[in-house]
Order: C-alpha cells, then structure tokens, then sequence
C-alpha cells in the first residue's frame, strides 16, 4: 500500500487547486494593447508633424517608423494614447516620455531599431540636416562643379 492515503491525496489537490487557476489566468491575460486598433500610418504622421514641428514629412519614412514602433507589444497603448488622447498630459509617464523621444530622435538622426538592431530610413532626409543648416554629406546640391568654388561669406 502507497504512504499516500486517500483523504490526504485530496487533501493536497484542494490546497492546489487554486494554483492551477491562477497560473491558468496569467497565461490568458491578454497582451498590452491587445484590444486596441494599431495607430494609422496618417495618425502617425500626424504625432510626428506634432512632435517635430513640420508640416512636411515624408510618408514612406513615417510607415517605417510606425512599423518599427508597432514591432513592441508595449508601444501599441502608448502610441494610441499618444495619437488619440484627447488633451496632453500634464504628468506624462517616463514612458510615454520616452516614447515621443524617441520618435523625435529618429526623425532627426533618419536611425530607427528593430529589434535592438539599428537601421537607416532615410540620410539625406533627416531632419538634423536642416537644423544645423547643411546639405547631407553625399547630397549633391547646387549647379555642376559648385564644389569647386568657395563657400558665400556667412552674413
């Protein structure tokens, strides 16, 4: 005969039993974001005119951006929040801090990540050109053979 009796066998599945439930919950929580609609490529272009302060962005650079952001189960709510919130936050979350950092960072720097891995969208059409007032390093700009003359004087 087993040492086990049958009273303390039912004794034990008892005490389990809740357990069982518990671990069988957590593995149907749903994902972050799960009932969300994932944010529209013009929804996306919209935050990003927003954050940036352009009115002018290009299309294809924002579907990347939006694809990449959307890759992240985590991303999903906050970027809903940030494109379909009806007032800004006063007291926004260290996340959604770093969210909107992030999306300007790569609109500056034309660099996004997937998967930890870095990634060019766009060179010449980054933003920081713009900003510090010089054509992209490889962009030809001006007539044929410009190069060969000296810069205008700086007024």
């Amino acid at each position: 005969m087993s040492g086990l009796s049958r009273r303390a066998f039912l004794l034990i599945a008892s005490l389990l039993a809740p357990v069982a439930r518990l671990r069988a919950g957590a593995r149907q929580r749903p994902t972050p974001g799960a009932g969300l609609a994932p944010v529209s490529e013009q929804e996306f272009l919209r935050l990003s005119q927003r954050l940036v302060g352009r009115t002018t962005l290009d299309a294809q650079v924002a579907a990347t951006y939006r694809n990449a952001l959307l890759a992240v189960p985590a991303n999903i709510p906050l970027l809903a929040d940030l494109t379909r919130g009806a007032a800004p936050d006063p007291r926004p979350t260290p996340e959604r801090l770093a969210l909107e950092r992030t999306i300007i960072e790569w609109w500056y720097t034309g660099r996004y990540t997937v998967g930890g891995e870095p990634r060019l969208a766009t060179h010449t059409g980054a933003l920081m050109w713009d900003a510090i007032g010089t054509p992209a390093p490889g962009r030809c700009v001006g007539a044929s053979n410009a190069w060969s003359r000296p810069p205008a004087p700086v007024a």
